[in-house]
């Protein structure tokens, strides 16, 4: 849900199938800005991940992550030094999905990883780190994303959010909803079909925020096994 006609929240995913590799990849990013300039890095977060997927045989989303910031730093030609202030830059998870093996494996750069299993709540952090702006050049390789692995089974439900639902400015006291609140709302409703759920979380959202502009872009993602 854009704050303009035009987001720098995007998501993208890709079925990557051949002989090696049967990998549902999944990315949930938030750009820094909004509007145009915004929607500009998403343009080029979204071509970093098609190269990334491209020339690669691993498919491990701490080494795409890497890949794509490669590819972001390239793009904008930016020089590192200690001194120097870079602004651009953007938050990504990434999930890869085994669909041979059942597994999953999700790295993230300021974007969470929600998941719900056996009546349980999961929440991994990502990186406190920002694609385009934290890392260097000279020093990428040493500068290790983490990486967090799961066992898939039926109805096991994930979620991934950029900060835009959460910071919104509503309520009788005119404050943000906070993290708190969203996964509390969440737990409410994940059992509900997927599409239900969009529709509730939209209906939550205005009720929350009434005629109070909105602050920023929005992306909540949402998938489930089978």
């Amino acid at each position: 849900k854009p704050k303009d006609i035009v987001s720098g929240d995007f998501y993208w995913f890709k079925h990557v199938k051949n002989r090696n590799a049967n990998h549902l990849i999944i990315a949930c990013a938030d750009c820094s800005g909004h509007g145009v300039p915004g929607a500009f890095l998403s343009m080029l977060g979204i071509n970093a991940l098609n190269n990334a997927i491209q020339y690669t045989t691993d498919y491990n989303p701490s080494a795409l992550l890497a890949k794509v910031n490669n590819d972001i730093i390239n793009t904008l030609s930016q020089n590192f030094s200690e001194n120097e202030a870079v602004q651009e830059g953007m938050e990504m998870a990434i999930c890869t999905l085994d669909l041979t093996y059942n597994t999953m494996k999700y790295a993230g750069v300021g974007i969470p990883l929600l998941l719900y299993k056996d009546r349980e709540w999961t929440l991994t952090k990502g990186n406190k780190l920002l694609l385009g702006r934290n890392f260097s050049k000279d020093n990428l390789e040493e500068q290790e994303i983490e990486q967090h692995s799961f066992n898939l089974s039926s109805n096991d439900t994930f979620y991934l959010y950029s900060d835009g639902f959460k910071d919104q400015i509503g309520g009788k006291e005119h404050k943000k909803y906070l993290p708190k609140r969203f996964r509390m709302y969440l737990g409410m409703i994940v059992q509900k079909a997927m599409t239900i759920q969009k529709n509730l979380l939209e209906k939550e959202l205005q009720e929350w925020k009434q005629a109070t502009p909105q602050t920023d872009d929005m992306l909540v993602m949402g998938f489930r096994v089978k």
